[in-house]
């Protein structure tokens, strides 16, 4: 793992560029990451880490969405030993889960290998969306229910 930045980063321009709409976050974290069969566990590890103040069902669905971001983008996006980058925020009640990768493939519609992922993350998140520019930004949000 290569860590871009894991101190507490000052979001604004970051959120107003890729991340969610502006809001007051307390802190925010970016870590960079190859993208290989070990960062789905890696991602999952810092999630838990980041997010160990909010209540066991936000961990839970944040831990489950990040896990099929990053497998989505190792499997689908990036090759393998490219970066993926792993952007969290949160707030008092608001925990924000952000995966950038900079591959080239699109996935495949109706992919019977899987194909489960994203709809996964709708699911269990308050809100999503992906946004190709640069590179895919995938942001999930997670709030307690």
């Amino acid at each position: 793992m290569k860590e871009a930045d894991a101190s507490t980063l000052p979001l604004g321009p970051l959120v107003e560029k890729s991340g969610p709409e502006a809001a007051p976050y307390d802190s925010g974290v970016s870590v960079s990451m190859e993208a290989n069969e070990h960062a789905p566990g890696l991602a999952r590890m810092l999630l838990a880490q980041f997010a160990a103040e909010f209540p066991d069902d936000v961990i839970q669905r944040a831990s489950l969405a990040t896990s099929e971001l990053i497998t989505n983008a190792v499997r689908h996006g990036s090759n393998d030993g490219t970066e993926l980058e792993l952007r969290l925020w949160r707030s008092a009640d608001l925990l924000v889960v952000e995966v950038i990768d900079t591959g080239k493939a699109t996935p495949a519609e109706g992919d019977l290998q899987g194909g489960f992922g994203l709809g996964i993350v709708s699911t269990v998140s308050e809100r999503f969306r992906s946004v190709r520019a640069d590179a895919w930004h995938v942001t999930a949000e997670f709030s307690p229910r």
